[in-house]
């Protein structure tokens, strides 16, 4: 029996499947329009990621929460 409830996996779920759709930065010099570019530049994988940012947060959880996610995955 899971000890994690379902709500949490599935965020740890959402935020790694948002995590793993980064891109590489491009040159931010461009002078790309984001409107133009459909605002894929989002998806770049950054420093200041809010969505990595959220997974690091997980190292705030207890050891059983982790070993029972690590088992998950």
């Amino acid at each position: 029996m899971l000890k994690t409830p379902l709500e949490q996996l599935a965020y740890i779920i959402e935020k790694t499947r948002e995590f793993d759709v980064g891109t590489p930065p491009v040159d931010a010099g461009s002078g790309s329009n984001p409107t133009d570019d459909n605002d894929v530049a989002i998806l770049e994988d950054t420093g200041d990621n809010p969505t990595r940012q959220e997974l690091t947060a997980l190292d705030t959880w207890g050891d059983d929460q982790q070993i029972e996610v690590l088992a998950l995955m």
